[in-house]
């Protein structure tokens, strides 16, 4: 008995296990999961850390610099140096020919160590540079926001196919389910006499259709997971099933979004757009900063041992101390930086025609999709009514095929007509969302 509950518990557990491989998401909880995952997201991360460390390094420029060195020179042969004939000369001016003209200064060891403290007290190229590196912190943190806006959007399209696919395969469900119970009473019709073979063997047909597409259906679910899977960055040897409702996806658009004004500034790539503007224009200030005049102070404190033998009472320590200043002032440099910023203002021009065409081309992208909106709006309107007109032919069609007063023909031909009038719906809700999810990407939303 104890052995037959284990391997119940141990049955349940495994086939719990299996049942977690598979996960649900909602399309918020897919958005979710590829914010967190998505490798554009992981290298705009990366951006935005190389950027600060950018600060830093900048920033360093502007600190004390302490450095400390330590030297030791031992000399194998020391240098000869050739004396002016005039020590040669007496007195008298004679020159002794005894004298060795050829003498060496030095000695054979030196051991010195030294620290050197140096600080920049005015540079404006240094100032403006900072803000530079400030201002493309930013910027890379707002392309981080449109990379996210871009990521988010990536998902709903791959989300979509599978959500309209699961609808299709639940509106085939049910027309399978429908098919087989009227099979069923056909054949019953047939059993009894008031039938003939070949109403039997038209839903027959009709239902093996049925399970044909089914199986092309479940196919491109599996292909369209298979990218959904991808495009999130999710494992794809692991099961996923959407779980979102269509009708909240489909939720009214507000009639702003469709008439009022557009606002450019609630596009993430304008703010990139914005911040890069901030930058070529301080790229002009950072070449003008070069003509300024730039001062730094500095100092050294050095400490020498030098002797034939540095552990011998006889060797020579000598400190040595300085403190100093300079200023550099830019005279002349040929029109160097004059053209430097004359090539950052044509920059800054080329950058602003580059804004004002991304507005014209918002301003394209949001009157399509408005357009777009309204027209697949009415078509899915309209697709209704069409859809729920063949239902109610279908099942008028079925009610006189049951009085007798029907054939088989006009049920099949009412059938194609309703299963028409579903996949002409279903692609209409599928155009409706892809025409909302491009309207509120040109908005910005």
């Amino acid at each position: 008995m104890k052995k037959a509950i284990l391997m119940l518990v141990l049955l349940f557990s495994i086939s719990g296990l299996f049942a977690q491989e598979t996960q649900k998401m909602t399309l918020q909880q897919a958005i979710d999961y590829a914010m967190q995952n998505s490798p554009q997201i992981k290298m705009s991360q990366n951006d935005i850390e190389d950027a600060r460390q950018q600060i830093i390094e900048r920033r360093s420029a502007g600190i004390p610099q302490l450095n400390g060195e330590i030297s030791y020179n031992h000399y194998l042969v020391l240098p000869v140096t050739i004396l002016p004939e005039e020590f040669a000369k007496d007195a008298n001016g004679n020159i002794n020919p005894d004298f060795n003209r050829e003498v060496k200064f030095g000695v054979t060891n030196n051991l010195s160590g030294s620290l050197s403290l140096s600080a920049l007290l005015f540079d404006g190229s240094y100032t403006v540079g900072l803000r530079a590196a400030r201002t493309f912190k930013d910027y890379v943190q707002k392309q981080m926001a449109s990379k996210q806006f871009d990521v988010k959007n990536q998902v709903i399209m791959a989300y979509l196919p599978a959500l309209i696919v699961d609808v299709s395969l639940q509106t085939l469900d049910k027309n399978i389910a429908n098919l087989k119970k009227l099979g069923a009473d056909v054949k019953s019709t047939f059993e009894a006499g008031f039938a003939e073979q070949l109403d039997v063997d038209r839903l027959d047909l009709s239902l093996a259709n049925l399970q044909v597409e089914k199986e092309n259906l479940l196919r491109q679910k599996e292909i369209a997971l298979n990218y959904l899977k991808f495009t999130i960055s999710y494992p794809v040897e692991k099961d996923i099933e959407i779980s979102d409702d269509i009708n909240a996806l489909l939720k009214d658009t507000p009639d702003a979004d469709l008439a009022a004004p557009i606002n450019y500034s609630s596009r993430p790539e304008y703010a990139v757009l914005n911040t890069g503007q901030q930058l070529n224009e301080l790229n002009i200030k950072l070449y003008q900063a070069g003509y300024l005049p730039s001062a730094a102070a500095f100092g050294s404190y050095l400490y020498s041992i030098q002797g034939d033998n540095l552990f011998a009472s006889d060797a020579n320590l000598s400190p040595t101390a300085v403190i100093g200043a300079k200023i550099s002032v830019p005279i002349f440099d040929g029109f160097n930086k004059k053209a430097k910023i004359q090539r950052a203002r044509i920059q800054l021009n080329n950058f602003l025609e580059q804004k004002k065409l991304f507005e014209r081309s918002v301003d394209l992208e949001v009157s399509n999709a408005r357009k777009s909106y309204k027209s697949s709006s009415n078509r899915v309107a309209s697709q209704k009514k069409n859809l729920e007109l063949a239902d109610k032919i279908y099942k008028t069609t079925q009610e006189k095929y049951k009085q007798g007063i029907g054939s088989s023909i006009e049920i099949t031909q009412a059938e194609q007509s309703l299963y028409t009038s579903q996949q002409n719906y279903n692609q209409a809700l599928y155009d409706l969302l892809v025409a909302k999810t491009t309207l509120d990407k040109s908005l910005g939303k």
